[in-house]
């Protein structure tokens, strides 16, 4: 990674793959039984533990990388944030300009929901959609990033209506470090954008993001009324990221995340774990009002 993105010739070499659509072979060979031969290697490099999952015997690399858990516990008590996939999790401020820095990189609001604001498709129409992301200046954005080694499939953090996502086809960066230092990985890559209006947390951007070198991403539903804990989607071949952004004085993080992330640290979390509290702040300033 550090030579594909960090260097000039890797940086060269990287762009001749994604003009060839070099993924193409990519996919085909993680889809093909002979590439369950890699399984055990990669069970045995990242300890992964079988028991967890509903089966042991897989077909394809693909098939493994779309395990399903025996079971998830989900943090049941009401205002609790929690995670909606396995990851690790990181924290940015949103500053009041509608803009944030993740891992050294600046981003606008803009730029990470690419054309959902302007699809019509958001809960305001066009004319209010550039307006509306202001509502998130003030706020956060915490951010789940997926290793390969990860179950990646991702859940309904909160009871929500969920308007329809809006599709970006994007690039396919890499989501490691590596990338995320060279390049504005999350305003460039493939990526879906929903709105969530939860029970908890008020009006929340879910992002997803698609990764080197597949960047599948698959949502189970375009628009509804979901419960917490139900699966949303799931990501296809490749390690990816989540991103949630929250309006101004909805969410704290736990304490103990909150200093890790603080300290610019990725802290691992467990898909259904809390991660955090719905601030009260909002509530206790609509009663005096």
């Amino acid at each position: 990674m550090n030579f594909l993105y960090r260097t000039r010739p890797g940086q060269m070499l990287l762009r001749l793959m994604m003009t060839l659509r070099l993924d193409r072979a990519v996919v085909f060979f993680l889809r093909a039984g002979i590439s369950r031969l890699m399984i055990p290697f990669f069970i045995k490099k990242h300890r992964i533990d079988l028991s967890l999952y509903a089966k042991e015997e897989y077909k394809s690399w693909r098939d493994f990388f779309l395990r399903h858990k025996k079971e998830i516990v989900f943090d049941a008590e009401e205002g609790h944030l929690v995670s909606p996939c396995d990851a690790y999790l990181s924290a940015y401020r949103i500053r009041g300009d509608g803009t944030l820095l993740i891992k050294g990189t600046r981003y606008t609001l803009r730029e990470l929901t690419g054309n959902y604001a302007l699809s019509g498709k958001t809960a305001f129409g066009k004319a209010k959609a550039l307006r509306a992301l202001s509502a998130y200046e003030g706020g956060c954005a915490l951010v789940l990033r997926l290793s390969i080694a990860d179950y990646h499939h991702y859940h309904y953090f909160d009871e929500c209506v969920q308007h329809p996502h809006v599709y970006n086809e994007g690039e396919l960066y890499s989501v490691q470090p590596a990338a995320l230092k060279t390049y504005p990985v999350f305003a460039l890559n493939r990526r879906t954008v929903s709105l969530l209006r939860t029970a908890h947390f008020g009006r929340v951007l879910q992002i997803e993001v698609g990764a080197f070198a597949v960047g599948g991403i698959v949502n189970h539903y375009d628009a509804g009324r979901h419960a917490r804990g139900k699966e949303k989607g799931h990501f296809d071949l490749c390690g990816s990221t989540i991103v949630l952004l929250f309006e101004k004085d909805r969410v704290r993080l736990r304490g103990t995340l909150r200093e890790a992330v603080s300290a610019g640290r990725e802290v691992k979390v467990r898909v259904g774990e809390k991660i955090g509290v719905a601030d009260k702040t909002v509530e206790k300033r609509g009663r005096r009002k």
